[in-house]
């Protein structure tokens, strides 16, 4: 266990969709049981979106402060959650993004320069970094982790008794909302955008077909779950990459909704094929070595939190 004192830990978080919040949610959790003093510390979220915090504060932790104009002390320890706009801050900044193989398409296609020199300045610029993948190996000689975040919901129900039916999850990217919703509507389909997450994911782990989009942490829940969903398509840039790597290894179904007519027949295809795509699941975390252990985030957060230690005593 580490003990810290009088730690101010700030969050800065992506509001691209709700995944980057769940890693924020593992983040605490884990935090959590590597401080001991955890109620002596102050939590601030500072990412003005509040739905987001509430979040946070209803499945994750009850004692963080919403204050988007906090002014960053020196002595904060300052966590960016695919976030890396705020870097450098005025704290010990430290750096967590998932998206690994998106960044890696991007670099290799010379794609958006703008958007990838803010990813490499939130990497050189941040005291300490944590970057995930499924298949790359690194950009620029930057080294990457195979590892999946799943929080404690998705873990504690990865047994529970499964049931026939559909359960369509509804993005929470703004540019997504209407199309889902126009979707639910052509076929009947109640969408869900439920941010009560133990309810969420009760229905995703007792319902078979599971219908969302190709977001990262969709994708590390059907991978921890050994369970293929059906990913519906558009989106935006880094989940056209996720859709081709689940279309190239066989990880699910996804379907392109530019023309909406199929939806049954790739249904149908998807319930035939269902032992296939979960083998393939299986297969593929073997073969790319992905890890569920929160024991890597522990590591890299205790390596953090010693650092940082040193760095408050300078």
């Amino acid at each position: 266990m580490v003990n810290v004192k009088d730690i101010s830990v700030v969050f800065f978080v992506s509001t691209n969709g709700l995944g980057p919040t769940i890693i924020t949610g593992c983040v605490i959790e884990r935090l959590s049981k590597l401080l001991s003093n955890l109620n002596t510390i102050r939590m601030i979220f500072k990412t003005n979106c509040k739905m987001r915090f509430e979040f946070i504060k209803q499945n994750y932790l009850n004692q963080i402060d919403f204050n988007p104009e906090y002014e960053i002390k020196s002595t904060d320890l300052v966590i960016h959650i695919i976030d890396p706009r705020n870097i450098p801050s005025k704290g010990y900044d430290v750096f967590i993004d998932n998206m690994g193989d998106y960044w890696h398409y991007i670099f290799k296609h010379k794609m958006y320069t703008a958007r990838l020199q803010l990813y490499f300045n939130g990497i050189m610029k941040s005291k300490k970094y944590f970057l995930t993948s499924f298949i790359s190996k690194g950009i620029n000689k930057i080294s990457f982790n195979h590892f999946c975040f799943v929080d404690k919901f998705i873990i504690n129900s990865k047994n529970k008794i499964q049931k026939d039916g559909i359960f369509f999850i509804g993005s929470f990217k703004l540019k997504n909302i209407s199309f889902d919703d126009s979707f639910s509507q052509d076929y009947n389909l109640p969408v869900s955008r439920c941010l009560d997450r133990l309810q969420l994911v009760d229905k995703v782990c007792s319902h078979k077909t599971i219908i969302t989009h190709p977001g990262i942490n969709s994708i590390c829940e059907s991978f921890f779950l050994n369970k293929p969903f059906f990913y519906i398509h558009p989106a935006n840039t880094e989940q056209k990459y996720n859709a081709w790597i689940i279309k190239r290894y066989g990880l699910g179904l996804v379907f392109e909704c530019n023309n909406r007519k199929g939806f049954k027949d790739k249904l149908n295809i998807f319930n035939k094929n269902y032992d296939m795509y979960a083998k393939n699941i299986f297969d593929f975390i073997s073969k790319y070595n992905l890890s569920f252990n929160p024991n890597i985030l522990d590591h890299f957060l205790i390596g953090v939190l010693d650092d940082y230690k040193r760095y408050c005593e300078l």
